[in-house]
């Protein structure tokens, strides 16, 4: 993340907190971060991402791409196999 401008204006009490980024499940976003009622926060910056599984055991945490890139790769090989063994069978002609 890289952050050229960012003013904070907090609430009387001075409630604030700065994180992550981190995704909120519930509300369908990045939280990066999150000031009191009445608080608001002017940022100007630029965020990079990438995505990736969670709560998949293999997959877990690796980038989406790269693991559905590996995923196509091996599903073409045994596509391949297959229809290498279909035509030493003689199904496929």
């Amino acid at each position: 993340m890289f952050i050229k401008k960012m003013e904070i204006h907090s609430t009387r009490d001075g409630t604030f907190a700065l994180s992550g980024p981190v995704w909120d499940r519930d509300n369908n976003e990045i939280v990066f971060a999150r000031t009191g009622p009445g608080g608001h926060i002017e940022y100007d910056m630029q965020i990079s991402f990438f995505v990736a599984f969670d709560k998949i055991e293999v997959a877990g945490g690796k980038p989406a791409v790269a693991f559905l890139n590996a995923m196509a790769g091996e599903v073409e090989h045994i596509l391949l196999a297959t229809e290498v063994e279909a035509r030493r069978l003689g199904i496929v002609p």
